[in-house]
């Protein structure tokens, strides 16, 4: 198994010149940028009215920031011909760029031809790809030859990541197709079964604790409903205990198989005197910036980091594509 390295990113320090030493001396030397200066936040105008409180007031907002609780660093996705990855968005194709020195025999789509050996048509020797070509317009395809995009589908893509300057292949994570609920498991011990990567490990935690995180970055949170088709009552026990000691079930999530950990949160809700089970997603802990005091500040509380177990990748076995 590959391990994942540090999945944190690296804190930048700043340089300070020694003791003593003239700022002269760097002249002709490239000065380092200037951190960015912090957004402002937008500008909105806040009023509030009540029998015992009237607010009028300026205001400012800005996105608040999540830091993922995973972030496959150092992992690139990479095509057959070893080229970077393009998605086209709304008709959902996956696009390889060809790297240099690569040419592929591909059908009026974009597509590779296969190999007599079952290989695709992609070729180290032009000269080689176009007499493939030629052969297989001869029986009435279509084909030609490129060296640029190929059109490919998605078991075709590769996982690969730089460890001590070598690339290797990786294992995408498992879709979950097993939830593994403890209460009595700590927090950093929830993650992906080492020992069965379609199974994930959660725990239970307060129901205020889902404040803690922020909504996934790419996509935005998304919000599922869980049910059983078996008799309802043994689920029922669950939402019972769930609502009466007021907690909710926090574990990791793999929708597809792919490099993308969501953590998830299952809760109860009341919807018109019915219970539902909820799920929804998040991508990690919140980082708010700015808090609003009273006068006499008053102390905060403790609240628990989101964790996970630090996940495992598998490498992929010599010989498979």
């Amino acid at each position: 198994m590959t391990h994942l390295r540090d999945l944190t990113r690296l804190l930048h320090t700043r340089t300070h010149l020694p003791f003593g030493m003239s700022s002269d001396l760097l002249q002709g030397i490239p000065a380092q940028a200037k951190p960015a200066r912090e957004f402002a936040g937008f500008k909105v105008r806040l009023s509030y009215t009540s029998p015992d409180l009237n607010l009028d007031l300026e205001a400012r907002y800005a996105t608040a920031e999540t830091e993922p609780i995973f972030k496959p660093e150092g992992i690139e996705k990479r095509g057959p011909a070893g080229g970077t990855i393009r998605y086209q968005r709304g008709e959902w194709k996956i696009w390889e760029k060809l790297p240099a020195g690569k040419w592929a025999v591909v059908d009026e789509e974009g597509r590779p031809y296969p190999k007599a050996d079952g290989s695709l048509a992609i070729f180290d020797n032009e000269e080689e790809a176009r007499r493939f070509s030629e052969s297989l317009n001869a029986e009435g395809q279509n084909a030609r030859v490129t060296d640029q995009e190929i059109l490919i589908n998605e078991d075709w893509v590769q996982y690969r990541q730089k460890i001590d300057g070598e690339e290797i292949a990786v294992e995408p994570f498992d879709r979950t197709e097993i939830i593994d609920i403890d209460e009595k498991r700590p927090l950093d011990q929830c993650g992906i079964d080492e020992n069965n990567p379609k199974r994930v490990l959660g725990t239970v935690v307060p129901e205020h604790w889902e404040d803690n995180l922020g909504p996934d970055e790419e996509k935005g949170s998304k919000l599922y409903e869980i049910w059983t088709k078996l008799p309802n009552s043994a689920l029922y026990r669950l939402i019972e205990k769930l609502e009466k000691e007021r907690l909710k079930l926090y574990f990791p999530m793999v929708f597809r198989k792919g490099m993308t950990i969501h953590l998830c949160i299952a809760k109860v809700i009341r919807f018109n005197g019915d219970a539902y089970l909820v799920m929804k997603t998040y991508s990690g802990p919140v980082k708010l910036k700015r808090p609003i005091k009273p006068a006499a500040t008053l102390r905060e509380p403790i609240v628990a980091k989101p964790v996970l177990a630090k996940p495992i990748l598998r490498k992929k076995p010599a010989g498979v594509s």
